[in-house]
């Protein structure tokens, strides 16, 4: 009987355990499964595969196995190889200097050791509100309390966080060789759809309306009424898509920043970055980032989209299909550098039958 019941016992222990390790391995992989990011792919533009754009997730994301740390590092390998490949392929000039006024959009914060190159539309207001609570020079612990007017305006916010090109020679180098500098992106059309509905569907600034809407009118619209050309206020999307394109719009001045090309405001043939985040992985990328500085227990990225209505992802495809495909493939070939060196593909909302046909034509 002391011999069943000691067999009893240990069946009964092995079961437990067993029960316990395999509910634990179920639970790994449904957290793996989860937390797993798509691997980036190179694009057919220069002869690799496509990539589809990731949808943002909702959760917070918190790297904190080995396992999902080294993806992560892989992650940022391959972005960072394949920006080196594209300045190399395209002959983008590098030089030893860096001129001091290349870095006008490269935020400092020394108590992180951090650089940040702020892009337009790609959550550039959401990552200045982080960096002026890191800066510790506030009471303000809500991110979100800041207003995106505040962290735009240079007269205020630079008395908070600086930018590189103010500091001395010296000091910019020894920052650019002992910080951590990183950048986010974002599909270029989509960023260029993003733009337009920022700066001129909304209504809560005039000044891009009076400065470029009223010229776009101007230029582009057949009998526009006195209202419009007065105030520039009712552009549509297939007009500013028309100024993008237009020869003399580059010529006239260089390309305001919020459709600036990537690579001519952060230039990372120039400046070798850490890390490269992007839109589509904004808050993975971003803990990421939070964690490289030794910042993450101190400031979470918002995870609030402060922009109000859809998202401008869910729009593509409505707004572009107003675009003829003809058009689509010139802001392609305008981005080309852009799509290449960050790994977006050619636009899938366009019939690639066409594209081809288009790009044939010589």
């Amino acid at each position: 009987m002391r011999v069943r019941g000691l067999m009893l016992l240990f069946a009964l222990s092995a079961t437990v355990v067993g029960g316990l390790f395999m509910t634990g391995v179920l639970m790994l992989g449904m957290g793996l499964k989860m937390n797993s990011l798509r691997d980036d792919v190179p694009i057919s533009a220069f002869g690799y595969k496509d990539i589809s754009p990731l949808e943002i997730p909702d959760y917070h994301y918190h790297a904190e196995t080995s396992y999902l740390s080294h993806k992560l590092e892989k992650k940022q390998k391959r972005r960072k190889d394949m920006v080196a490949k594209v300045c190399h392929e395209n002959g983008i000039r590098t030089t030893t200097r860096i001129r001091p006024d290349l870095l006008q959009y490269i935020y400092v914060n020394d108590q992180h050791k951090m650089l940040y190159c702020a892009i337009p539309k790609v959550a550039c207001t959401n990552w200045k509100r982080v960096l002026f609570l890191l800066s510790g020079k506030s009471n303000i612990t809500n991110a979100l309390d800041l207003s995106a007017n505040f962290v735009h305006s240079n007269a205020n916010y630079s008395q908070y966080v600086r930018t590189l090109n103010s500091f001395s020679e010296e000091d910019i180098e020894m920052r650019l060789a002992t910080y951590v500098k990183f950048f986010f992106v974002r599909n270029p059309l989509e960023r260029i759809l993003s733009a337009y509905r920022n700066k001129f569907a909304a209504r809560y600034s005039t000044y891009f309306q009076e400065r470029f809407g009223r010229k776009i009118i101007k230029r582009y619209r057949k009998n526009p009424s006195t209202e419009s050309l007065t105030h520039g206020h009712d552009v549509t999307f297939a007009e500013f898509v028309r100024y993008l394109l237009d020869p003399r719009t580059s010529k006239e001045s260089q390309l305001n920043m919020h459709w600036l090309h990537y690579y001519k405001i952060c230039h990372p043939c120039l400046i070798k970055y850490d890390i490269i985040g992007k839109y589509e992985t904004l808050f993975p990328d971003s803990q990421y980032v939070l964690e490289k500085v030794g910042a993450d227990h101190l400031v979470s990225f918002p995870s609030k989209v402060s922009y109000p209505g859809p998202r401008t992802s869910s729009l593509l495809a409505a707004a572009y299909s107003k675009i003829a495909p003809e058009d689509i493939h010139k802001l392609w070939e305008m981005y080309a550098v852009d799509f290449a060196m960050f790994g977006y593909g050619y636009p899938d909302f366009t019939e690639k039958k066409t594209a081809h046909k288009i790009i044939h034509k010589g």
